[in-house]
This record gives structure tokens, C-alpha cells and sequence, in this order.
């Protein structure tokens, strides 16, 4: 939480509006810091936070201590105009800054000459001053956001594969390899089998309980649904050849077919989790709404691997659609630790596993209890 104190209304309005439509608190200060302070100022000044002086009085340095003693006050950001018969910022922002604790910016404005004999003294106080109300503004900005990223640091856990040895991944992984090794992370998918004739997909169907999945498994077709790879709901032999021979029928660069023959899962809500290192960022985990549907939806969040489970529930409660997994019209709601704890796996996934460029779960489907990746590509 930021306290702002001001000896310009203007400027505390400007420079709360770009805080908060930042997301970051500005909050309401405590009836008794209120009560000290307004025996402080005169009559129709702003009390709550922002705090407004008025102008610079000889109160000011204990309007300034006694706003930076407030509970929900984490940093102070203190901005005034220099007058040359005011108050000495120096000493009222330096003592309400040490005595506090907490970092704290000035921002003012001036001559040249008269301001930077403040900054002098301030920057031994540990203090930024920054000359005008939005750059006041912005240096906050840049304390919290660096203040996120070492709590971000500091609690974010990465983990080794759970349960079983990690499975070694070929140059060119298909679906099947990839969901053996995301398995070994802990990320659940459809029971299968890996079937090179016609003969094993039919002897596969029957062992499989209930209605099946049946895919060309090639990992050149990343896009298998567009290049007719994808048949859902195959309940019987009739249907089943009639899958693989529109699979057969499929261009591709390899020579001989061989089909994935997957249970089919229960409906559910669909997301994608992806990650990718990127050359500028590094290891980027994505969530999004939608699984096949996702890039015309375009509701995404992101952050940087490592993430904690704390993390990973902030990106599914940063969906623009996240309502959807809650109690939405009467339907249960989602498992979000389920889906963070896979968000979780695949950010450990790219930061702990040599040579993976991008991982593309899609989709990712939701239950009440439970998550399941329906689909996974991974790009050496």
C-alpha cells in the first residue's frame, strides 16, 4: 500500500490515478492516523490518502511521520513544489523516511539550484526525489513491480520430475513421447496406445472402456485437427476404419502411418498451457481460455518460469473470463489448484529441461475435480 502526502491537491489526484490504474493500492488510511492528522491541518483538506496539506506548513514533517507510521502504509510518496519560505523537505521526508523504515520517494519541483541541494541530502536518507508529480509516480511504479519480482523470486518453487525417471526426449518428440514425459512431471492425460496397423487400433479400441480418440501420430502435423488427424467418438470397428483410413489419406513426409488411439474424455472447460523460451525473456508460461478455440478468444495472461502455485492461480484469476471457474450459471466450479498445479509443472518443464523451446498443451480440459492435457507438443 502507498501513502501519499501532497502539498498540491492536483498533484496527488494525478499521481493516484496513475498508481491505481497500475493496480497498485492506494489505500485508506486508519481512523486514528486520520484524527492525528487532522489536528495537524486546517479545515477542508483531504485526510484519507492521498493526504493533502493544503500547502507546505511547519506541520508537514509530522504530517509526513505520522502518514508513514500507518499500517497499511508500505511506501511513502511525498510530493510539494519548493517554496523558499516553506518547509525543509529534506529534514520532514528524511526523518519520516528513517524513522519508518520504509522507501519512500519525494518528487518536487523548482530551480535547479534550489532542488538539488534536496536531493543531496535526501539520497544519504536513502531517499529518491524525482522532479514532477508523474515521474514521482513512475518510480513507485518501479518499486512495487521490482518488489513483486523478488517476492516472485523468493517464493517460487521449481520441483524435479515426481513419481519416476524422466523419459528421454527424441529431437523430434511426437504426442505420444510428449505425454510420457509430461506424465513423469505429474500432468495427467487419456489412458493410450501407440498403434502401427490397423489391427493394433482395432485390438486397442476394444480395450479401452467406452468411446475412443484416434489421432495420426506424426510429429510433423503439429496441427493434426486442420490436417484431418482427429476423430472423436469412435464407438465401434466400422468407425474405427473409417478413422484411419481418412488418417491414411493425410500428406505427410513420412512413409508409414501410425495412429494414437486414445480414451475420450468427459466434456469440460477447455484451456491451452503453453511455455516457450523466449530470446528476450527467457522461460514464458502461458495460460489461456479456450484450448482449440484460444487464439480467436485472445484471452491470455503470462509470467515468468519459475512460478509458485500462488502465481499460477493469479494467472487463471487474471482471465478476463475467469468467472467460468466458479459457480457460473448453476455449474460446479473448476478445479483451479488442479490447473495450477499443471501450470506449475510446465514452468518447471522449460526452465529445468535442456533444450525444450516451446510446450503447447491444447487442450487442457477442466473438471469439477481434476485437470486432464487432451493434447501435448513439445518443440526441441
Amino acid at each position: 500500500g502507498i501513502g501519499i502526502l501532497t502539498g498540491q491537491a492536483g498533484a496527488g489526484l494525478l499521481m493516484t490515478d496513475k498508481l491505481r490504474s497500475a493496480g497498485i493500492s492506494v489505500p485508506e488510511i486508519g481512523p486514528d492516523t486520520i484524527s492525528r492528522i487532522a489536528g495537524m491541518l486546517p479545515p477542508l483538506t483531504y485526510l484519507k490518502n492521498p493526504v493533502d496539506t493544503g500547502r507546505p506548513l511547519e506541520s508537514f514533517g509530522d504530517v509526513c511521520r505520522t502518514l508513514s507510521e500507518d499500517p497499511v502504509v508500505d511506501s511513502l510518496l511525498v510530493y510539494a513544489l519548493f517554496e523558499s519560505d516553506s518547509v525543509d523537505f529534506a529534514n520532514a521526508v528524511g526523518n519520516a523516511a528513517a524513522r519508518s523504515g520504509k522507501p519512500s520517494v519525494f518528487g518536487t519541483q523548482g530551480r535547479k539550484r534550489d532542488v538539488d541541494p534536496i536531493k543531496k541530502a535526501l539520497k544519504k536518507q536513502r531517499v529518491t526525489v524525482v522532479t514532477s508529480p508523474d515521474r514521482a509516480a513512475g518510480a513507485v511504479q518501479a518499486l512495487v513491480e521490482d518488489a513483486r519480482a523478488r517476492h516472485h523470486a523468493d517464493t517460487a518453487i521449481t520441483s524435479e520430475p515426481s513419481a519416476k525417471e524422466t523419459p528421454a526426449l527424441p529431437a523430434t518428440p511426437d504426442e505420444a513421447t510428449a505425454k510420457d514425459f509430461i506424465g513423469a512431471w505429474g500432468i495427467i492425460s487419456p489412458a493410450r496406445f501407440v498403434c502401427a496397423t490397423h489391427e493394433e487400433a482395432q485390438s486397442a479400441r476394444r480395450k479401452i472402456k467406452g468411446d475412443v480418440v484416434v489421432k495420426v501420430l506424426d510429429p510433423r502435423i503439429a496441427h493434426k485437427t486442420e490436417a484431418g488427424g482427429v476423430h472423436v467418438g469412435v464407438e465401434n470397428a466400422k468407425q474405427m476404419a473409417a478413422a484411419l483410413s481418412r488418417i491414411d489419406a493425410i500428406k505427410s513426409r513420412t512413409r508409414k502411418k501410425r495412429y494414437l488411439v486414445e480414451a475420450m474424455a468427459a466434456p469440460g472447460l477447455e484451456v491451452i498451457v503453453g511455455a516457450r523460451n523466449d530470446p528476450s525473456w527467457g522461460p514464458v508460461v502461458l495460460l489461456g481460455l479456450g484450448g482449440v478455440a484460444a487464439e480467436a478468444l485472445g484471452d491470455a495472461t503470462m509470467r515468468l518460469a519459475p512460478l509458485s502455485a500462488a502465481d499460477a492461480i493469479g494467472m487463471i484469476d487474471g482471465l478476463q473470463a475467469s468467472a467460468l471457474f466458479e459457480s457460473f450459471r448453476g455449474a460446479a466450479p473448476r478445479d483451479k489448484a488442479a490447473l495450477a498445479g499443471i501450470i506449475v509443472a510446465v514452468g518447471n518443464i522449460i526452465l529445468e529441461t535442456p533444450g525444450v523451446r516451446e510446450i503447447d498443451l491444447n487442450p487442457v480440459r477442466v473438471y469439477e475435480k481434476g485437470a486432464i492435457a487432451l493434447d501435448a507438443l513439445i518443440v526441441r
